[in-house]
């Protein structure tokens, strides 16, 4: 569209270099267009690109220095969180070691009535064996009266023992006492209607992991000891 000599032969000659190249020949505007969509399209195909980003998208240095910092921090706060979780674990395991020593240590003489004023022979046991006799049921909740029946069932191993009350209500106070101090069990916070005047007793968090380990304890010998000789279970590994 040049009418200019100079401008004329500037043009001629940037035909002559383009047409050096592969070229193709458009009639009018409408046939520009469709073959340079289509040109377009098979450059992106054939030779597919990353693209571009705006300069005002791009991460300025400020903003990578924060993140690499950010970065290091972050692994810095994970490294932290993992080595006091591994603590945290060691310090429940020996809290459990002492606890299970302490339960094993304290020796009990227990009673279990066969008739109604016959108690029967003195029956040597510990407060591990008692809080495993009874700690079952105290996952929710459960009644003294009821507890001495599952003690009565662990220290006799049968249930040929007289109702209500096989063993002595005054121990079974006393004994839950004793856990109570050892924070494995507690007064139950479940509501009952106002008629019911029932004292109920549950495990606390630290009884329900005492819980577990002897249960996992018992698993995990597989009947190679019987419940009744079963000995102090170590903490969960």
């Amino acid at each position: 569209m040049e009418s200019e000599k100079e401008k004329r032969e500037c043009l001629e000659a940037f035909k002559s270099k383009v047409c050096s190249k592969m070229v193709n020949f458009w009639n009018n505007k409408n046939d520009l267009h469709a073959k340079f969509s289509i040109a377009l399209m098979k450059a992106f195909n054939t030779n597919p690109r990353t693209g571009w980003t705006r300069a005002n998208e791009v991460a300025g240095p400020e903003v990578t220095k924060e993140l690499t910092r950010l970065s290091a921090e972050n692994a810095t706060l994970r490294n932290t969180i993992e080595a006091m979780t591994i603590k945290e674990k060691e310090q429940d395991r020996n809290l459990l070691r002492s606890l299970f020593k302490t339960l094993d240590q304290n020796e009990i003489t227990a009673y279990v009535r066969k008739e109604a004023k016959d108690w029967g022979p003195p029956i040597k046991t510990t407060l591990l064996k008692l809080f495993s006799g009874c700690a079952t049921k105290l996952l929710v909740e459960n009644s003294p009266k009821e507890i001495a029946d599952d003690l009565a069932l662990e220290l006799s191993q049968t249930t040929e023992y007289y109702r209500p009350w096989p063993v002595p209500e005054n121990y079974v106070q006393g004994w839950l006492a004793d856990l109570h101090a050892l924070d494995l069990v507690e007064p139950s916070k479940k509501k009952h209607s106002v008629h019911d005047k029932t004292e109920y007793w549950c495990l606390t968090d630290l009884g329900r992991e005492a819980l577990k380990s002897i249960r996992r304890h018992r698993l995990e010998s597989k009947g190679k000891t019987s419940p009744e000789n079963e000995p102090a279970p170590p903490p969960d590994q």
